[in-house]
């Protein structure tokens, strides 16, 4: 039943990497539809990128460790940031990015991720970063972990 499953699921989506590589794709399209214009350059979104960083289901259970979240953010804590990770398929999430300028600058932005597909994926808070805070965290984020805007 399981093979079944995955052949119906294949056909829909693809291989698993197309189905993440279409995800960002969306994502990437939604960002740049609420952000508008780039918070670092003033400018559109050609030739910029983006990465995941961090993520916080939106649980009760889970108040401190959001808490925590922006708190590291904000104080530019980046190897503690890297290490938040409580993901709850079930919920919805609070998802730190980092947005990378051509500039040189970077910038962190946290949405909420619905969990319901209908629901629109918000912007909770962003910081744009200064060159040298820019510089650590991009440091800190393999070449491969990012995607670039469509």
């Amino acid at each position: 039943m399981n093979k079944l499953r995955e052949l119906w699921l294949r056909f829909l989506f693809g291989t698993k990497e197309q189905s993440v590589e279409k995800g960002k794709i969306i994502f990437a399209k939604k960002l740049e539809k609420l952000l508008g214009l780039c918070p670092v350059c003033q400018g559109s979104f050609q030739n910029h990128k983006f990465s995941n960083f961090a993520i916080v289901a939106l649980d009760e259970d889970q108040a401190s460790r959001l808490e925590k979240l922006f708190v590291v953010l904000r104080q530019h804590l980046w190897d503690e940031a890297f290490k938040i990770r409580a993901f709850n398929p079930m919920s919805d999430a609070a998802v730190a990015h980092a947005l990378f300028c051509p500039s040189g600058c970077l910038c962190w932005i946290v949405t909420k991720d619905p969990y319901e597909l209908e629901d629109n994926i918000v912007i909770i808070e962003y910081e744009v970063l200064d060159i040298e805070q820019s510089l650590v965290l991009n440091q800190m984020i393999n070449e491969t972990d990012w995607a670039v805007f469509p």
